[in-house]
C-alpha cells in the first residue's frame, strides 16, 4: 500500500490510514468510474443531510448525524478544541448524533437526536445561551428556559 501512489495519497487523511486506504483503493481503484467527488462521498455514505454557511465558516451533518465544520475556526467555530484554518471537514466534538446545525459569524449551534441544544465558538455576547459571556472551543449544552 505504501508504494501505490493512490493509497499514499490517501494514507494522511484523518482516519484513513494505512488499511482504510488500502481496501478504498482495492474498492474503487483510481475512482474513474465516479463523475464528481460528491458521487465518491454517496457511494461511501457520507452525502451530507445538511450544510451551512457563515461568515467564516460552514458546517455539515452527515446522514448518520456526524457533524462536520471548515473553514476559519476563529473563536472555536469547530467546536473541537480548534482555532486554525481547515480546507477540509473536521469532526466536531460529540456529545451525541446531530440532527440540525447553524452558524453565526464565529459560532455554532446544533441540536442532537435527543433535542437538546449546544453552541461552541465565540461567546462574549452571550449567543451561546448558557448564561455566561464566555467564548467555547468545544460545545456547551444551552440553558433550558423552561427549566
Amino acid at each position: 500500500a505504501r508504494n501505490e501512489e493512490a493509497s499514499r495519497r490517501l494514507m494522511p487523511i484523518p482516519g484513513i490510514g494505512v488499511l482504510n486506504a488500502t481496501a478504498l483503493v482495492a474498492a474503487i481503484g483510481r475512482g474513474e468510474s465516479f463523475a464528481r467527488g460528491r458521487d465518491l462521498a454517496a457511494w461511501l455514505g457520507l452525502v451530507p443531510r445538511q450544510v451551512t454557511t457563515g461568515g467564516s465558516h460552514s458546517c455539515g451533518i452527515t446522514a448518520a448525524g456526524a457533524a462536520y465544520c471548515w473553514g476559519y475556526a476563529l473563536f472555536g467555530a469547530f467546536g473541537n478544541g480548534d482555532t486554525t484554518m481547515a480546507l477540509v471537514p473536521q469532526s466536531i466534538a460529540e456529545p451525541g448524533t446531530y440532527t440540525a446545525i447553524a452558524v453565526g459569524g464565529y459560532h455554532t449551534g446544533a441540536r442532537t437526536a435527543a433535542g437538546v441544544a449546544f453552541c461552541w465558538g465565540q461567546g462574549n455576547y452571550g449567543q451561546l445561551g448558557d448564561g455566561i459571556f464566555e467564548t467555547r472551543l468545544r460545545p456547551v449544552r444551552v440553558v433550558d428556559p423552561d427549566r
